[in-house]
């Protein structure tokens, strides 16, 4: 399909076959491309929304939400603080008090 010379094939020199192969050579290269860019490519990012408290959003959960970003990079999470304007519902709160329809976990 190429012409050979004494050190290997010489670029651009191909046979009259390896012309008429050429297109669907690259065809196939060009759809093996997009394939692995779409399969390896950019990670979809996930994005989640957290309400907590003005506290805690200004003092420990800042540094908590970078390693987590860091442990998990295809997760992104927006901070809102309570009280704040906010144009959708949070998909997460962490929420202080005793009302019984509160999910609990302990810390530690």
């Amino acid at each position: 399909m190429a012409a050979r010379c004494s050190n290997g094939l010489r670029p651009g020199d191909l046979t009259l076959d390896g012309n008429d192969f050429l297109p669907t050579v690259q065809v196939s290269l060009g759809a093996i491309e997009s394939k692995a860019q779409a399969m390896f490519g950019r990670q979809r990012v996930e994005k989640v929304t957290l309400l907590a408290s003005q506290l805690m959003s200004m003092s420990w959960l800042p540094k908590v939400l970078a390693t987590f970003e860091a442990d998990n990079p295809s997760i992104q999470v927006s901070l809102i603080m309570e009280g704040s304007q906010r144009s959708a519902e949070p998909d997460l709160m962490i929420r202080f008090g005793e009302e019984p329809h509160l999910v609990r976990h302990r810390c530690g």
